[in-house]
């Protein structure tokens, strides 16, 4: 059966979620859309506000999660970020931007990677 990417990138999000929620994350908004991009999650932990970037693949066809954060990406979510903290104003000041990478194992199970802070 054939998953579409939108239908891939939704499952991982939520799994993304959860995780971040076992992990004492609190969720302040999912899929905050700006001119530059989007979040994917926007969570805090105590005194910071993450901004994270998901990227869920079923297959290294295309590379892994992690491949797919290239410089371009990153500072087109740094701008996104600037752009979410001057419209929303949030009283928390500190922040960084983590990466949380999904894949299919080869026992077909989803394999979680988190990276803090990758700008």
């Amino acid at each position: 059966m054939k998953h579409s990417t939108r239908h891939i990138g939704s499952h991982g999000e939520l799994i993304a979620k959860n995780w971040l929620r076992q992990k004492g994350f609190e969720i302040v908004e999912m899929n905050y859309h700006g001119p530059y991009g989007e979040i994917d999650i926007v969570a805090q932990k105590g005194g910071t506000l993450h901004f994270i970037e998901v990227k869920t693949r079923l297959s290294t066809q295309f590379g892994t999660p992690s491949e797919s954060i290239t410089r371009q990406k990153c500072l087109r979510i740094r701008k996104t970020v600037y752009r979410y903290l001057d419209e929303k104003k949030p009283s928390i000041k500190n922040f960084q931007i983590d990466f949380i990478g999904i894949q299919k194992g080869s026992d077909n199970k989803l394999l979680l990677t988190y990276l803090p802070s990758i700008t």
